[in-house]
């Protein structure tokens, strides 16, 4: 039992090596798997959508939910916008997790896309995290 415990442990990590660990679940709308919450909750993503949300407000008026999603795509791989703390809060998880910065900027964008959603009084998903 031993060994056949090993061997899976090996196999996952070349499937997991080979296929990239997925943080975003392509159910409609786009959803967090569990390490993508978990990814969120290591880099206060919240805190951070509470914090740039009242200013992208305007800039999604009158835009439909996909439009807004876009947006929100776009608007999280400009790196410039990010502080260096939140910089280096992205680059350690991507250390951490053996993922790539794209991949968490990824959960950051469903993230503001649901706060942006509810602010423009859309239909946001009811929980953009897989259950």
């Amino acid at each position: 039992m031993e060994r056949i415990g090993k061997e899976l442990a090996e196999l996952r990590q070349t499937v997991f090596s080979r296929f990239g660990i997925p943080l975003v679940i392509s159910k409609s709308p786009l959803r967090l798997t569990e390490l993508g919450k978990t990814v969120s909750e290591e880099l206060a993503a919240q805190a951070w959508v509470e914090s740039v949300a009242n200013t992208l407000n305007e800039k999604v008026k009158g835009k439909d939910a996909y439009e807004i999603q876009d947006f929100c795509f776009e608007y999280v791989e400009n790196t410039d916008q990010y502080s260096n703390e939140e910089r280096q809060a992205i680059w350690n998880t991507t250390y951490k997790r053996g993922i790539k910065a794209e991949d968490v900027r990824q959960v950051l964008a469903i993230e503001l896309r649901d706060k942006l959603l509810k602010n423009a009084e859309l239909e946001a998903p009811e929980e953009s995290q897989e259950a």
